[in-house]
């Protein structure tokens, strides 16, 4: 061999060995952890595509990952305890997919003297299993495409170890495409012009919002976040899992334009909160509707539940509950402890499981007359007038307590042995009024009924949104665009290329970071920032039919 080839053949080796290096760090079965900003920008040059779980650890200043397009795997990266006001850069340009997920772990307790700032730039990435911000920071930013597709779980969670809101926010706007799971917790919600905040761009705004342009997600989940007044889903229309807004100590309206949910949940929210769901049909599901002030649910028809569920009104200050449309119930429904509930108007129901009224104080009135089958009602209270003109059957038990001058004279000469095939029990009057008791609302269940809501006096409660003034007070900053979250005094902003409103769909260009202001920033995805029973029994002893069965118990 010539002494050329030779020499070709040992570059030819080397060439073949550095190769192999570079697939070999490109591709790793276990957690490569990098502490050095040089092992990151050396993985960032050497691979397009990387295979394994990346950790990024004890690393401050900036860490670029641009180079990379494919991670398939996990990026994680946590805060260190030790670090001093640190700030963090994490960025790529190119980063398009990862597969497992980005999470990035803020202080675990939220100590005000170390709080870092975060600024996320990934302007390309659209897909990705889950995005994830939590635990105490100080000044945070994120851009991402916002047509991003997240397949799991998008989440923003300000929660410590210590319970502390570890984030502070103004407003939230979520301007992805997909995500399977929406959680928001722990968010600290202030005013524009809180000292605690370096900088708002907000000082006409006096509330405060959360909203997204998803239109379908299998779970949201929107829990304590003091300070927050407005939920707005205005461009959701599925959630085929659960719906969950509870332990917002301020929050005053809800609304969505969701068409139909599986389970859903409001409660232990603002004593004032109204909560409107014009387009609602159909719950398939648990559902519990407590302390609300009002309760739009115009279009609602059904509610299903394939287990022992129920669906539920209780704790409420509305003093009128009226569904139009409701018509199916295959579950329990249950209308408790509502203190000023007055008339209940079911025009529609012709059917329900189990139906179950009690420890409403000043219920007067409860109309039901297209109702024709329940495997069981008890209902109680101080009663004058309930009307179940339809029924035709109840296989279970029937129980009715009411004022000593409600009329129990009709329903003892039709009910039973002859309607109720078991127990039957009615404590009123059982004295024939002078003139027979005829319907005072119609009896067909294809009656054309107004917009329904729990409350008469319905303040736009009913109307499916905000108020003229307020909507206009979103529109006012449109042209702010991204993903705000403020932790520890910082506000977080992007800023989209092109103006638009943030009640509808997601703007289909990209998200730029940027300051607006002298200094200042602060928490999941792309976001857009904007302005914008016991029974309660009377005596038996004058007015109860002598019948000594008890009550009766809920049906199968």
């Amino acid at each position: 061999m010539s002494r050329l080839s030779h020499h070709y053949l040992l570059i030819i080796r080397c060439l073949f060995k550095y190769v192999s290096i570079v697939l070999a760090d490109c591709d790793q079965a276990y957690p490569r952890t990098l502490s050095e900003t040089s092992q990151i920008s050396s993985l960032a040059t050497s691979c397009a595509t990387y295979t394994g779980d990346i950790v990024i650890s004890k690393v401050t200043a900036t860490i670029d990952l641009t180079g990379v397009q494919t991670i398939i795997g996990s990026i994680s990266y946590e805060y260190d305890d030790s670090f001093e006001n640190e700030p963090i850069t994490f960025l790529s340009s190119s980063l398009e997919n990862v597969t497992e997920g980005l999470t990035l772990s803020g202080l675990a307790e939220a100590k005000k003297d170390r709080r870092g700032r975060l600024d996320v730039s990934l302007p390309a990435l659209k897909i990705t299993d889950s995005l994830e911000i939590s635990g105490g920071w100080g000044e945070v930013s994120v851009e991402t495409d916002p047509r991003l597709n997240v397949s799991g779980y998008f989440g923003l969670n300000g929660m410590t170890f210590s319970n502390d809101h570890g984030i502070y926010a103004t407003s939230l706007y979520v301007n992805i495409s997909l995500a399977s799971t929406l959680y928001l917790t722990g968010l600290n919600f202030l005013p524009p012009d809180d000292s605690r905040l370096a900088f708002s761009p907000f000082k006409e705004r006096k509330d405060s919002f959360i909203s997204t342009s998803i239109q379908r997600l299998r779970r949201l989940s929107i829990t304590h976040n003091p300070g927050l007044t407005h939920v707005l889903l205005d461009s959701l229309e599925t959630a085929t899992a659960t719906i969950e807004i509870y332990s917002n100590s301020d929050l005053n309206h809800i609304s969505s334009s969701v068409i139909e949910a599986h389970e859903v949940f409001f409660e232990q929210n603002g004593r004032d909160t109204h909560l409107s769901f014009p387009n609602i049909k159909q719950i398939n599901g648990e559902a519990t509707f407590q302390d609300l002030a009002n309760a739009s649910l115009p279009e609602l028809n059904a509610a299903y539940h394939s287990n022992q569920g129920s669906f539920n009104f209780t704790g409420n200050s509305f003093p009128e509950l009226h569904l139009p449309r409701l018509e199916t119930i295959n579950c329990t429904f249950v209308i408790v402890n509502n203190n000023i509930l007055n008339n209940i108007a079911l025009p529609r129901l012709n059917e329900v499981k189990n139906l179950e009224i009690h420890n409403n104080p000043r219920l007067l009135n409860v109309t039901v007359n297209a109702l024709r089958k329940a495997n069981s009602i008890n209902i109680t209270g101080p009663l004058t007038n309930v009307e179940l003109f339809s029924l035709e059957l109840v296989t279970g038990g029937f129980y009715l307590a009411g004022d000593e001058t409600m009329d129990c004279s009709w329903f003892d000469d039709r009910f039973p042995n002859q309607i109720v095939k078991s127990s039957y029990r009615c404590i009123g009057n059982h004295t024939k009024p002078a003139i027979e008791r005829t319907p005072s609302t119609p009896m067909s269940d294809t009656e054309e009924s107004p917009s329904g809501s729990s409350n008469s006096n319905d303040n736009g409660g009913g109307k499916g949104g905000l108020s003229m003034g307020a909507k206009a007070g979103i529109g006012v900053s449109a042209g702010v665009v991204g993903f705000l979250v403020l932790g520890f005094g910082a506000w977080f902003l992007i800023r989209r290329r092109e103006a638009g409103r943030i009640v509808q769909n997601a703007d289909p260009g990209y998200c730029k970071a940027e300051l607006d202001g002298n200094t200042g920033l602060s928490a999941r995805g792309a976001v857009r920032v904007d302005q914008a029973a016991v029974s309660e029994l009377h005596s038996t002893s004058r007015h109860e039919l002598a019948d000594t069965s008890r009550p009766a118990e809920m049906g199968n």
